[in-house]
C-alpha cells in the first residue's frame, strides 16, 4: 500500500502548488472525466459519495481563513493500493473508498500539541475531498518511454487504481493549523503514519503486507547490515513459503522438488545479500564525499570572515 504526503517543493508540480487555490489541481483530477462520461468517479469526502467539482474546490479554498500569503492552504495526499491488494478487495471500488475514509481518521489522529498530546481529531474534523483515478500514464523519464517501447503520455498498462485527496490545512472548527509537512515528529510523524495506514489494511481486511515496501526502506535507511541481511533473509523465507504452497511453472530458476511434484524457485541468498551490503558501502563512501566537501566549504567560509574581520593597515 503507497501512502504519500506530497511535498510541493520537491515533488516538483506547479499542479500541486498549495499556497493558493486548489482550483488547477482539481481541475487535474477531472482528467478522466471526459472518457469516463456518464461512469465518470465523483469526488467524495467524509460523508459524501457524490461531491460535484465546483463544490469541491470551494470547499477547500473557502476553508483557508486566516493563512497568510505564501503559506500553505492545502495538502495533497496519494493512496494507491498494488495490484494484489485491489484484487484481495475483489477490485470493489466502494470498499477502497471506505478505507480511504479510514485512512483520513488515521491522519487527523495522528496531528498532536506542541507538547507531543493528541489533538483527539477525527476524519469527521478535516474539511477534505478525494477523487479515485483507474489511470496511471508514462511521465517522459520513464524507461519505457526512453528506450521507446512507449509514448509519454500513453497509459500505463495493468491494475493502477489509486485515490487523490486535497485536505484543507484548517480543520472544519478553524481551531487548527494541520501541517503533515512539518519537522517534528512530535506533531506529526509521517513514519507512524503510513505504517498505522498499512497496518489498517492488514488488520481490517484479513492481508499480510501491505507495508512490506515501506519496512524495506526502513531497513535499508536505519537498518544495520546485520538487519539488512535478517531482513533479507525473512523475504526469502516467506517468498519460498508461498512458493511451496503453488505450483509454479514456466520460472527457468526452479528445482523440480520430488515427491510432492512442487517447484521451487532456487535463489541466490548470499549473492543477494552482498548487493545489499555493497549499495550500503557505496552509500557510505558518497555520505564520506558529502561531509569532506560541507567541510571544505565551512573552511571556505570561515576564511572569508577571517579575512572580513581582519584590519586593514
Amino acid at each position: 500500500m503507497f501512502n504519500k504526503i506530497i511535498d510541493p517543493k520537491k515533488d516538483g508540480s506547479t499542479g500541486y502548488t498549495n499556497a493558493g487555490s486548489c482550483e488547477s489541481l482539481v481541475n487535474y483530477l477531472c482528467k478522466e472525466d471526459d472518457e469516463k462520461q456518464l461512469d465518470k468517479e465523483w469526488f467524495f469526502n467524509h460523508g459524501n459519495d457524490k461531491v460535484f467539482t465546483d463544490v469541491a474546490r470551494k470547499e477547500i479554498d473557502d476553508n483557508a481563513v486566516q493563512i497568510a500569503k505564501g503559506e500553505a492552504r492545502f495538502y495533497s495526499l496519494v493512496i494507491a493500493p498494488t495490484a494484489k491488494e485491489m484484487e484481495h478487495l475483489h477490485n470493489d471500488k466502494t470498499e477502497l473508498k471506505k478505507y480511504v475514509r479510514d485512512v483520513m481518521d488515521i491522519y487527523a489522529q495522528n496531528f498532536n500539541h506542541k507538547n507531543g498530546t493528541s489533538k483527539n481529531l477525527t476524519g469527521n474534523d478535516l474539511v477534505y475531498v478525494a477523487k479515485l483515478e483507474d489511470y496511471r500514464y508514462y511521465k517522459g523519464t520513464d524507461e519505457e518511454v526512453v528506450s521507446g517501447q512507449a509514448k509519454q503520455g500513453d497509459k500505463v498498462p495493468g491494475n493502477n487504481i489509486h485515490v487523490h485527496i486535497i485536505v484543507s490545512r484548517r480543520d472544519k472548527s478553524l481551531r487548527h493549523k494541520l501541517s503533515p509537512l512539518v519537522n517534528d515528529k512530535k506533531l506529526f510523524s509521517r513514519e507512524d503514519y503510513k505504517v498505522r495506514c498499512c497496518t489498517h489494511f492488514d488488520k481490517k481486511y484479513k492481508y499480510q503486507g501491505s507495508g512490506e515496501h515501506f519496512d524495506k526502506y526502513l531497513a535499508r535507511r536505519d537498518g544495520t547490515p546485520d538487519d539488512i541481511v535478517a531482513y533479507t533473509r525473512k523475504g526469502y523465507e516467506q517468498r519460498q513459503d508461498a512458493y511451496a504452497q503453488k505450483k509454479v511453472a514456466g520460472d527457468e530458476r526452479t528445482e523440480y522438488m520430488g515427491g510432492g511434484g512442487i517447484y521451487v524457485p532456487q535463489v541466490n541468498i548470499d549473492s543477494d545479500i552482498n548487493k545489499f551490503l555493497s549499495a550500503i558501502s557505496d552509500n557510505t563512501q558518497e555520505e564520506g564525499q558529502m561531509q569532506d566537501q560541507l567541510q571544505q566549504l565551512d573552511a571556505i567560509r570561515k576564511k572569508k570572515r577571517e579575512n572580513r574581520n581582519r584590519p586593514r593597515l
